[in-house]
């Protein structure tokens, strides 16, 4: 009886708290990017096109900032990665794991 009143209603033994063990978070099911030109983008750099400047030519683009926003885009979501940006060279592009995995589903 002591211990059911000591603990609050949990018979031997302290309760299990919220805050006891950190959970992970679950992973983010990968699904393949339905924006325009981020499939091509993925294939492109998977064959070692690593460069907006390289990769805009072969989309059918003129210009390298054309293809900014879908670079951008895969970047936030975690599709590639980019190297940092030191202001005098180009930053390299490069898959990650779930842009291999979604390059994958595409296929």
């Amino acid at each position: 009886m002591l211990d059911r009143v000591s603990y609050h209603g949990y018979p031997g033994g302290r309760p299990v708290w919220p805050f006891d063990k950190i959970k992970k978070p679950a992973p983010a099911p990968v699904v393949v990017p339905a924006m325009r030109n981020a499939v091509a983008v993925l294939r492109l750099v998977a064959d070692g096109v690593n460069t907006r400047r390289l990769i805009a030519p072969r989309l059918g683009m003129k210009r390298a900032e054309s293809v900014v926003g879908v670079v951008a885009e895969l970047d936030r979501s975690g599709y590639i990665s980019r190297t940092r940006n030191d202001g005098r060279s180009e930053r390299i592009i490069s898959l990650t794991d779930k842009g291999r995995k979604a390059l994958e589903m595409a296929r």
